[in-house]
C-alpha cells in the first residue's frame, strides 16, 4: 500500500511539474512603410552635392489585394554626383523618412505606421548619347538596399525592420538650350507589396513566441515624367520635376522635387593651358655697305 501511495504520488507530482503549452492564434491588420518611388538624379545631368524634396500633390490609395503599403508625402534625400570624362555620370544617394513626415494609412488599416523609418540607399550613374549639339538621349541607373518597416496589430502592436534590394533604370530624351537641360522620359523600378491582413500564432510554454504571416515582396513600379535643370553657374544648379508612378496595388498622385546642387565636380572642363610666346629673334648688326668700285 506504502508503495501504491507513492507512485501515485510521484504520477501526480510530475503531471503538476511538466509545463503546459497553449497555442492561440489571431488575425492581424498590416502596413508597410517604405521610401517614395524615385528617378536616378544622373537624369538631370550636372555635378554636386544635391539636397533633393519631394512631395505627393494627394495621397497615395491602395487599389489591389497586396496594396497596404504607406507612403511619406514629404521626402528629402541627399545625393553627389561626379563627372567621368565627357558624357559620364557617378554618383550615390540616400533617402530617408519617418512617419512624420506626412505618412498615410491605407483606408480600412487600423495599424498606422508607429516607430516607423524608411531608408533608400543606392550608387548609381548615367550616360548621355547626342544626337545634335543640343538634343540627344540620357540613359541611368542605380542599384542599392532599401529598408522599410512593417507594422502588425495582432495580440500587440509589432514593428519590425525589412531590408530588401532596390534597383532603378531610366531613359529620357534631352534638350540643352544654354544653362539649361530639359528632360522627359520614364524609370522603372522596385517597391513592395504588402497583404493588409494576416496570422499570428502564439505558443506559450514558460515563455511565449510569436510567429507571423503574410505576404511582403518586391514589387515593380514605374514612373513618367521629367524635369528641368537650371545651371545658374559653375557651382549652383536648381531642377524642378513632375512625375507620375503607376503600380499594380497602389493608385498614386504627381509627385514633384525640387533639387538644389551646389559643386563642381567636372561639369567645367577645365581652362586651356596658355602657350608662352615663342622668344624674340636675336638682334643681328647690319653689315656696313661695301663703295661700288668704279
Amino acid at each position: 500500500m506504502r508503495s501504491a501511495a507513492v507512485a501515485v504520488g510521484v504520477f501526480i507530482w510530475s503531471g503538476c511539474a511538466t509545463p503546459m503549452t497553449t497555442t492561440r492564434t489571431i488575425q492581424t491588420r498590416r502596413v508597410a512603410f517604405v521610401t517614395q518611388p524615385s528617378a536616378p538624379p544622373a537624369l538631370g545631368g550636372t555635378t554636386g552635392v544635391g539636397l533633393r524634396m519631394s512631395l505627393f500633390t494627394g495621397v497615395p490609395e491602395a487599389k489591389g489585394p497586396e496594396g497596404a503599403v504607406s507612403f511619406p508625402l514629404f521626402q528629402p534625400d541627399l545625393s553627389a554626383m561626379v563627372k567621368l570624362g565627357a558624357r559620364s555620370y557617378l554618383g550615390g544617394r540616400l533617402a530617408m523618412a519617418f512617419p512624420a513626415f506626412g505618412a498615410q494609412s491605407p483606408e480600412g488599416i487600423i495599424a498606422a505606421p508607429q516607430d516607423a523609418v524608411a531608408v533608400d540607399l543606392a550608387v548609381g550613374g548615367g550616360h548621355d548619347v547626342p544626337f545634335t549639339s543640343i538634343f540627344g538621349m540620357t540613359v541611368s541607373g542605380e542599384l542599392g538596399l532599401a529598408g522599410g518597416t512593417l507594422t502588425a496589430v495582432g495580440f500587440d502592436r509589432t514593428t519590425r525592420v525589412i531590408v530588401l534590394p532596390s534597383a532603378r533604370a531610366a531613359l529620357g530624351l534631352t534638350l540643352s538650350p544654354g544653362p539649361f537641360r530639359f528632360y522627359a522620359g520614364g524609370t522603372v523600378g522596385t517597391s513592395v507589396m504588402n497583404e493588409p491582413f494576416g496570422t499570428q500564432t502564439q505558443t506559450c510554454t514558460i515563455t511565449c513566441t510569436l510567429n507571423e504571416t503574410g505576404s511582403f515582396r518586391l514589387a515593380g513600379v514605374t514612373m513618367v515624367g521629367g524635369g528641368v535643370r537650371w545651371q545658374a553657374n559653375a557651382m549652383t544648379s536648381v531642377t524642378v520635376e513632375g512625375w507620375v508612378p503607376l503600380s499594380d496595388n497602389t493608385r498614386f498622385p504627381l509627385m514633384v522635387a525640387l533639387t538644389l546642387r551646389l559643386g563642381d565636380f567636372g561639369t567645367t572642363p577645365p581652362a586651356p593651358i596658355p602657350l608662352s610666346s615663342p622668344p624674340p629673334p636675336p638682334d643681328v648688326t647690319p653689315e656696313p655697305e661695301e663703295a661700288p668700285q668704279l
